[in-house]
């Protein structure tokens, strides 16, 4: 009876599955703590296992891949129409509007009573003033509304051609003036892109900007795969037609629009200072501006699930060695029950050593003023 009970006694010990119970969770929870004091929020487990797997990376370009601080930087035109444009733009929340308000601010401008206001999707604004009807956005508004631009033609492709993201003010279906607002490139995005080119990932912009404008903020920064003009529900439409080339995707975005793409990817990423909903349909937050931190995120899961494998890998290791001792009254219960203390030891310590894990570091200047 006594050999029996004492042989029970440790294989139950011994089987006791701490050590498994500790892997995941313990691995996690220290991965969790050292992408939070670099600034980035991990949502589920999801992600830990599909970080090996990601192919393509799609970004949106504003806030982005760009500062996301439009600064407007040439007004071509009707003086007075300006003041029409800022009672227009100060209805709206778009980084473009907030850009047009502050740039005139310093201007002595009227400001007029704004009806019915209206934002159209992915193209402007409309809005009644002083009884006229005026038009605040791109190409495909004119076109909408069938407004000749013909003697702007030259202006506006001169901006194009410089990056700009050119809008029209438009009065009573009389284009009065043209505007041009500039996003610059963050400082730490073609290095990140570089980064991603060396790891086999492939780089996608995906923007509602001009062609012309989008593909020469992708020429400046090595980015082949372009798709600009994309109204905001097409977003998710060209994620969810990468993934059926058998394409695990990435989207990066940081705004309203992005919402749909950042919940169709196999992983979302948010930029922290977008917006609420970009953030709720996202897998992972990144609290700050860098765009080095996609890539973080990405090593930073992949060095948590090899964790978590090799602690697995101990475990098991560990019970299949110590059960059939203790099943053949080759291991006593004192010796089982120290065993499986320092298995478990083992596993925490293992988890620990992600703390000392380095990430890349993209050694640029915060552009954001």
């Amino acid at each position: 009876f006594t050999y029996s009970f004492t042989t029970t006694i440790a294989i139950l010990v011994i089987s006791c599955p701490c050590a498994l119970g500790l892997a995941t969770p313990t691995s996690i929870l220290v991965g969790n703590g050292k992408a939070a004091q670099n600034h980035i929020l991990y949502k589920g487990g999801e992600f830990f296992e599909l970080a090996n797997k990601i192919e393509v990376i799609a970004f949106d370009k504003t806030g982005t891949l760009t500062v996301g601080k439009p600064v407007v930087t040439d007004y071509i035109g009707d003086e007075g129409a300006l003041s029409y444009l800022y009672s227009i733009e100060k209805e709206s929340t778009h980084p473009i509007s907030k850009a047009v308000v502050e740039y005139s601010l310093d201007k002595d401008l009227k400001t007029y009573e704004v009806s019915d206001f209206e934002t159209v999707e992915g193209k402007g604004l409309q809005a009644m003033i002083e009884n006229h009807l005026v038009l605040v956005g791109s190409v495909k508004l004119l076109e909408d509304h069938k407004v000749d631009y013909k003697e702007h033609k030259e202006a506006y492709e001169k901006l194009l051609n410089e990056a700009k993201t050119v809008n029209f003010v438009v009065i009573d279906k009389e284009v009065k003036a043209l505007y041009g607002v500039r996003d610059e490139i963050k400082k730490s995005t073609p290095l990140v892109i570089a980064e991603m080119k060396k790891r086999g990932l492939s780089p996608y912009m995906i923007t509602g900007d001009n062609h012309i404008v989008a593909n020469q903020i992708a020429k400046e920064l090595g980015i082949e795969n372009v798709y600009s003009e994309i109204l905001p529900h097409q977003k998710a439409e060209i994620v969810r037609e990468i993934q059926k080339q058998g394409k695990t995707v990435a989207f990066v975005g940081d705004g309203i629009n992005d919402a749909p793409a950042l919940k169709l990817a196999d992983v979302g990423f948010a930029m922290g200072h977008g917006t609420d909903v970009a953030i709720d349909s996202s897998d992972v937050t990144l609290m700050s501006h860098d765009l080095g931190l996609v890539i973080k995120a990405i090593d930073m899961s992949k060095a948590t699930l090899r964790n978590i494998y090799q602690n697995f890998g101990w475990a098991f290791s560990y019970n299949l060695i110590a059960i059939p001792l203790a099943a053949t009254g080759n291991l006593s219960m004192a010796v089982a029950a120290a065993a499986m203390a320092f298995s478990s030891i083992m596993v925490v310590l293992n988890a620990l050593r992600l703390k000392t894990f380095k990430l890349p570091e993209f050694e640029v200047e915060n552009t954001i003023k």
